[in-house]
């Protein structure tokens, strides 16, 4: 497995030069950027972007792990510009989002027409060679890897893919690890990488929030290891928005991750 990080928890701060230099510093894979008009590439000219983005990571050794944009799934023709700009950064998989859930809309129409978006998008992923993902989110329809597979099924795991992300499944849709795992299959196509618990105070009743990565309610040691016995070998991208100073989050986050890998990988050297 290969870690990355995606570049929203750096926030503005960092140019797409100062994130990539400080992440290969710290020995990171990969990097997964986030697309948006206000940080680190825009929308709006991802043509333009793509080489000289290309071109920074490369000289800095890393991979581009994943594109995340913030684009609904219906939204075609902007998705397939971001699939043939991540196809020029020899990136392999987009983020699309599902659609959201509040109740005013019933949740089977909601699915029917999540399908029939996908349906247009798989030839796109087809042509380009790039992935599009959806995650595992709270206030989506794919907030478990049961709901998402009733999402992603009956289409090629090579086009369509599903970001697993235990932290998100700590607030909503968790289920047993290696089960959801499994469910997934061949659909599991990337691994968010961060961590969360439920709190109660008197003022707030019970209330989500992030937590450092080796405190939260998902053990990551326990996921990591399940992950290797069911034959993942992609990207473990870090996400985590615990309230840590990001340069320190960063290096005690791949310290972690790089241990629970090797302590995975032991019983198989025996």
């Amino acid at each position: 497995m290969k870690i990355a990080c995606y570049s929203l928890i750096l926030g503005k701060g960092y140019t797409v030069p100062a994130a990539a230099k400080i992440l290969s510093r710290l020995g990171y894979d990969g990097v997964g950027w986030r697309v948006r008009d206000d940080f680190h590439l825009p929308l709006s000219n991802m043509e333009e972007k793509a080489a000289e983005t290309k071109a920074v990571c490369d000289n800095a050794g890393l991979k581009i792990s994943a594109l995340y944009t913030y684009l609904p799934l219906r939204e075609t023709e902007r998705i397939s510009a971001v699939l043939q700009a991540a196809a020029t950064m020899g990136c392999s998989a987009v983020r699309v989002l599902a659609p959201q859930y509040d109740g005013s809309v019933h949740y089977a129409s909601l699915l029917e027409q999540a399908r029939e978006d996908l349906g247009r998008l798989e030839p796109l992923s087809r042509q380009t060679k790039v992935k599009a993902m959806v995650a595992l989110h709270m206030g989506n329809i794919v907030p478990s890897a049961s709901a998402a597979l009733r999402l992603v099924e009956g289409f090629s795991p090579d086009c369509i893919g599903v970001i697993f992300d235990p932290g998100n499944m700590v607030c909503h849709g968790r289920e047993n690890w290696k089960m959801g795992i499994q469910i997934l299959g061949s659909y599991l196509a990337h691994v968010h990488v961060r961590n969360g618990g439920w709190f109660y105070s008197e003022e707030s009743g019970w209330r989500f929030g992030w937590t450092p990565l080796q405190k939260g309610i998902a053990d990551w040691a326990k996921i990591v290891s399940t992950l290797m016995e069911c034959g993942y070998e992609g990207w473990l991208s870090i996400e985590d928005f615990a309230d840590i100073p990001i340069e320190q989050k960063l290096e005690e986050d791949i310290t972690l991750v790089r241990q629970y890998i090797e302590a995975a990988a032991q019983p198989a050297q025996k």
